[in-house]
């Protein structure tokens, strides 16, 4: 069942996707305990796949500006074009995302809107 969430990597991981090269890379080698829950990168709490930007931040162990601050203060870092400092957003079932057309996504979210509809 593809939840909003996983969905979501789904399109990112298409093969039609946009997302840099080295973004679908580390979405699909993550591992679960990759993902790391953190304020690091914009100072909103979000999930992504642990790299040098979350790391360095949090090992500081210095209070993370909340946002929009700490996104202003990132952002150089975030646009570099480096994978380790890209905000790498990603559950923990990432890699389990599959890298298949848009059109193949699509349908299989509308067999499981109408197998839910179906149930009700």
């Amino acid at each position: 069942m593809l939840q909003a969430a996983f969905s979501q990597l789904c399109f990112l991981r298409s093969k039609e996707s946009n997302a840099p090269a080295a973004y679908q890379q580390a979405v699909s080698s993550a591992s679960a305990t990759d993902a790391v829950l953190t304020k690091a990168i914009t100072g909103r709490w979000a999930r992504g796949i642990r790299n040098v930007l979350i790391q360095t931040v949090e090992e500081a162990n210095l209070p993370i500006p909340d946002y929009p601050v700490q996104a202003v203060l990132t952002a150089s870092l975030r646009t570099s074009g480096y994978v380790e400092f890209m905000p790498l957003w990603a559950g923990q079932r990432a890699n389990q995302a599959p890298a298949i057309k848009v059109g193949q996504i699509i349908q299989m979210l509308v067999r499981e809107a109408e197998a839910r509809y179906i149930r009700m």
